[in-house]
């Protein structure tokens, strides 16, 4: 359940107010009149500001609102609902009260309220000190979360980028291997290098070497002998 007003406090609410004559309040055949419903008549989506304690406004009043119904809504907890009925003495007497929807209330009506009681706000010093507290943590939160978002966006950033250059890197290396290099290898393309200069230097010297004299049985055995042919 949700807080009782107290004195200072300011309540928020809403309400469907009606009015009967007092000849049909009396004889008990009452058809009662709708003269407001603050849900649709007001301009305060989030309930009909009230100073409990004050004294009914012309603004209130103009809205439907009299002393029977604030005194009714010290008795209810935030979050209630509850339904009243309201003597001429305790609302708008014997005259005639019109509306700011053009409503009128004729005079010595009995009045009956459905109200809701949206919120309480303490307004005492402890709950003053409450809300500067929750307002001052609210802010560091909400820093916090401001922060949080930035390195968030900043983290995206870096990959990104990281991730662009990993794209030029590999388009790079393709362009390469179409020419027939070896992209990113320097190591490799020094090694091939240097075995192509030792295969030239040993034809080199295989062309500059004069040919092997041949041995004495290797001259005497000359050419093959060609079999004789039959006649």
């Amino acid at each position: 359940a949700g807080r009782y007003p107290y004195l200072g406090d300011d309540v928020f609410v809403h309400y469907l107010g009606m009015w009967i004559s007092s000849q049909d309040a009396e004889d008990g055949d009452a058809d009662p009149v709708i003269f407001v419903d603050t849900k649709r008549d007001s301009q305060n989506k989030m309930g009909v500001p009230f100073r409990y304690g004050d004294p009914i406004s012309g603004e209130i009043r103009e809205l439907g609102g009299c002393p029977g119904l604030l005194k009714a809504i010290g008795s209810m907890r935030a979050g209630s609902e509850r339904v009243i009925r309201v003597p001429p003495e305790s609302g708008f007497g014997n005259q005639e009260n019109v509306l700011s929807n053009r409503n009128r209330i004729p005079p010595n009506a009995t009045l009956l309220y459905d109200i809701q009681l949206i919120r309480v706000v303490d307004n005492s010093k402890q709950g003053q000190a409450r809300r500067r507290s929750r307002k001052e943590s609210d802010e560091i939160y909400q820093k916090l979360e401001e922060r949080r978002v930035q390195e968030v966006i900043q983290r995206d950033r870096l990959r990104e980028k990281e991730y662009e250059r990993e794209l030029q890197r590999r388009n790079g290396e393709v362009v390469q291997e179409d020419k027939g290099e070896l992209p990113g290898r320097p190591y490799f393309q020094r090694k091939e290098g240097k075995d192509s200069g030792n295969e030239k230097q040993n034809g080199k010297n295989q062309a500059n070497e004069s040919p092997r004299a041949l041995s004495s049985t290797e001259q005497g055995m000359g050419e093959p002998p060609v079999p004789e042919q039959e006649g």
